[in-house]
């Protein structure tokens, strides 16, 4: 193998730029990797679920993957279109597959390219798992091919038939029927057209923008449903005179919204609301599981509802075990992907927004009502997140320096208590806090701030850089 080559799994799959590692002969390293410890663990495999969503050559990228696993003896159902990630976590349930392999890069820009890989429970796989398939990549053991030319071992099915099935098997379509004015966004991602077919028997009125595929992601930097990039779902509500806006990452596991006068609800907002909504009507409250850099209200909301509140380090590959064990009613991270219990371990950016409608018609008010509502209750936060694009030289460097980081005040807050769950994260003066991290998905510095003044958060980044020497 080329010394050369990095395939690298991250919080979140093996990502790459074409122009990088992210092409054939890789991807074709990957999976039989991925074939060898399918076939290590047992001689006789179950199926595969290949899926991909709606980037340049994902689908290209998606027909070598199941190519590669035929050549070996392994049965495969693949993806007829391109589909969120959701969609094939559920179909690895569904025809009860050892793993499932997304071509997705998320949210990343058109550049960038990416595997993820699920497990028979339909979360993401196993870290074990992910090592040992990083492992057999490397290994430079080859394995016999066993296939037979005549023989027909991929399965073509409907995904969005089987995604929308499975929805309305784990959630009450009716629950959501009103006659609200709804724009979505789909940032030309692989969610397009879904809510419209999803809400095709309810009474809402669904207008729908950036809904044509283009891997192109024109216009944004990369299809991530922040503030920044929804621009033109701000103006629609507005233009529209509509409800609420919802929005879309690029493989449709994380969602983002706008409220009736077109102001952006922070993901951590959303998904206060979420908890406070569910916990509301759930009898069986177990617990709620979410990242360190979730808002701090979630505590105050569990409290209130005697409900368990676990954090874990960012990755929703370690929330969802915890969803399962414990079988908590929602888990979450900051970067708005959701998911619920009796559906999958899984994000799922549209079960999501269905969840939020829900919340909106039984409390009978609009997205900007459920935030004031919340904030009275639990207190106001503001919530800033900066990346901050880091040369891969210094990348370990700077790694180094967030976790050796001990200050006793950070701008004029004193430092309460620290945090290193990942990266690390100060508690400080006024309910505010503050976390650095570096991404595993990008190189990015990610810093993260949570207070109660828009005026604090210039000040606690400006002391933050100048402790880890970022200009």
């Amino acid at each position: 193998m080329n010394p050369n080559t990095k395939i690298k799994f991250g919080t979140d799959g093996w990502r790459d730029t074409y122009q990088e590692n992210f092409n054939e002969k890789n991807i074709k390293l990957c999976i039989i990797g991925l074939i060898k410890h399918i076939l290590n663990q047992s001689m006789e495999s179950k199926p595969v679920v290949v899926g991909y969503d709606s980037r340049y050559k994902s689908k290209e990228f998606a027909e070598i993957v199941v190519s590669t696993l035929n050549e070996h003896n392994i049965q495969t159902f693949s993806f007829d279109s391109f589909a969120p990630t959701p969609a094939c976590s559920i179909a690895v349930k569904h025809y009860q597959a050892s793993y499932g392999v997304m071509i997705t890069a998320s949210h990343n820009s058109k550049e960038w390219n990416g595997i993820k890989i699920k497990y028979k429970n339909g979360g993401s796989a196993p870290e074990k798992d992910i090592e040992k398939i990083e492992k057999n990549i490397y290994s430079g053991i080859n394995i016999q091919k066993s296939y037979d030319i005549s023989s027909n071992l991929d399965t073509k099915f409907d995904v969005h038939s089987l995604y929308i099935k499975k929805i309305f098997e784990n959630f009450d379509i009716d629950s959501v029927n009103g006659r609200l004015k709804i724009v979505v966004d789909y940032m030309h991602g692989s969610g397009s057209n879904l809510v419209k077919k999803i809400l095709e028997n309810t009474s809402h009125e669904v207008i729908e923008i950036r809904e044509s595929f283009d891997p192109e992601f024109p216009n944004m930097v990369q299809p991530e449903p922040i503030e920044k990039n929804l621009m033109p779902l701000i103006d629609s509500v507005k233009e529209n005179n509509a409800d609420i806006g919802i929005a879309f990452d690029g493989d449709a596991d994380r969602l983002g919204i706008i409220d009736e006068k077109g102001n952006y609800i922070s993901t951590l907002n959303v998904f206060s609301i979420l908890s406070d909504h569910m916990l509301q009507y759930e009898k069986n409250s177990t617990s709620i599981v979410c990242n360190i850099t979730m808002s701090s209200m979630i505590e105050k909301i569990g409290e209130k509802y005697n409900c368990e509140i676990i954090r874990t380090p960012v990755g929703f590959k370690n929330i969802a075990p915890i969803i399962e064990k414990k079988k908590s009613i929602l888990g979450g991270e900051e970067s708005g992907g959701y998911a619920f219990r009796n559906h999958i371990p899984e994000r799922d950016g549209i079960l999501s927004a269905l969840y939020f409608l829900q919340s909106m018609i039984k409390n009978n008010k609009t997205p900007g009502n459920l935030l004031d509502r919340l904030h009275k209750e639990f207190g106001y936060k503001i919530y800033h997140r900066i990346d901050k694009e880091i040369h891969p030289e210094v990348y370990e460097d700077i790694k180094k320096n967030i976790t050796s980081l001990r200050p006793e005040y950070i701008g004029k807050f004193k430092v309460l208590s620290i945090n290193t769950l990942d990266g690390i994260k100060f508690f400080i003066d006024d309910d505010s806090w503050v976390a650095i991290r570096m991404s595993g998905t990008e190189p990015l510095l990610r810093i993260y701030i949570e207070t109660i003044d828009f005026g604090n958060i210039k000040q606690i980044s400006e002391s933050i850089m100048k402790y880890i020497e970022i200009k």
